[in-house]
């Protein structure tokens, strides 16, 4: 049912004795399920947020209360919110007002890489050092209406690994994500999802945090001589909270630097080992305070210079970290100690 006076620039809603459907200037009481449920959190907001407002403000406000016409169920006529763009800002969003003017950190970006029908209703959480999270509902992409996907972000606005699905129960309607972060940087997504429980609509979350990885490299000898068996090490350390999978590591050897193998996996399962470089293990699952080793037996080349210096730099990749870590070795090439017969002549 339209609201006399209302304009396309203003929003109208309602919620008589607290159970009422939200009502727009263009849509009546008809108006898609998923409309009305975010209005109405706008209407469970407004009451709260009206205690933030300036007098003249609120004056605004009281202005542009209406009574809605027409015959309606109940003793009490509902009351329509019908608010300018900007009051209704000031409501809902006065920390953003107080920002308005502050200077842009950078241009517009694309937060969805998966483009295909619907994608809204987006929430955003930030840590203390400015990397941010966006939540969103996107249609068809998990398969079967909508569902919850996310974007990690770090400060200077570069993403953190590629758009994730949040949700893993697929069925149905999985939607209105709400997500908040620490200081830092582990955060949860809430969203509601139909049927789920087993009873129409239920509110179900999800925990992230960051994979907390470190990558270092040893060898057992730093300063071999040409021709000699050297063993690298990787140690994979996790301090997080989250499991990271599907990570690969990888290493170019240098000149001088010959593959002999196998790359060998502890514990064993964890990852597929490589059967050359630069690719050493893929498939990589890694548990939170797991630590995991990756041997890699070379020989040095002969005929090398004393004082050669050969580095060589192993790389973790996955999709839950960026930049990629990095374990960086060298070795020096000593001259190889050669021991000489000592021949005694007896008297």
């Amino acid at each position: 049912m339209p609201v006399e006076g209302c304009s396309t620039s203003e929003v109208a809603s309602w919620r008589p004795n607290g159970r009422g459907h939200p009502v727009d200037c263009e849509r009546d009481q008809q108006a898609d399920l998923r409309w009305r449920a975010q209005v109405e959190r706008i209407c469970r907001e407004a009451p709260r947020r009206l205690m933030d407002l300036s007098r003249h403000q609120y004056g605004l406000a009281r202005q542009h209360l209406r009574l809605l016409p027409g015959e309606w169920p109940g003793r009490h006529r509902p009351v329509a919110w019908v608010l300018p763009a900007a009051v209704m800002a000031a409501m809902l969003c006065p920390p953003l007002l107080a920002y308005a003017d502050s200077p842009i950190a950078g241009p517009e970006f694309h937060v969805n890489s998966y483009t295909t029908s619907v994608q809204g209703f987006a929430s955003v959480a930030m840590d203390t050092d400015g990397d941010f999270v966006v939540a969103w509902e996107s249609y068809q992409r998990d398969g079967d209406d909508y569902g919850v996907c996310a974007q990690r972000y770090n400060s200077d606005g570069s993403t953190g690994g590629t758009e994730f699905q949040v949700n893993t129960y697929t069925t149905d309607h999985q939607h209105n994500p709400s997500v908040a972060m620490d200081a830092d940087g582990d955060f949860v997504v809430a969203w509601q999802s139909y049927g789920q429980d087993g009873e129409k609509w239920g509110v179900f979350a999800r925990r992230y945090g960051l994979p907390y990885l470190s990558l270092g490299k040893e060898v057992d000898d730093d300063t071999p001589f040409s021709g000699q068996a050297i063993n690298y090490t990787l140690v994979v350390t996790s301090s997080g909270i989250m499991t990271t999978t599907g990570a690969v590591i990888s290493d170019t050897l240098p000149d001088g630097i010959n593959f002999v193998g196998p790359v060998t996996v502890e514990p064993s399962g964890v990852g597929t080992p490589g059967t050359a470089p630069p690719t050493l293990v893929t498939d990589l699952t890694v548990a939170p305070g797991q630590r995991l080793t990756v041997t890699v037996p070379a020989t040095v080349s002969t005929g090398l210079a004393e004082g050669t210096v050969l580095t060589n730099t192993a790389a973790l990749t996955s999709a839950e970290i960026s930049p990629p870590l990095t374990g960086v070795k060298s070795v020096t090439i000593s001259l190889e100690e050669v021991y000489l017969p000592i021949l005694l002549r007896s008297p």
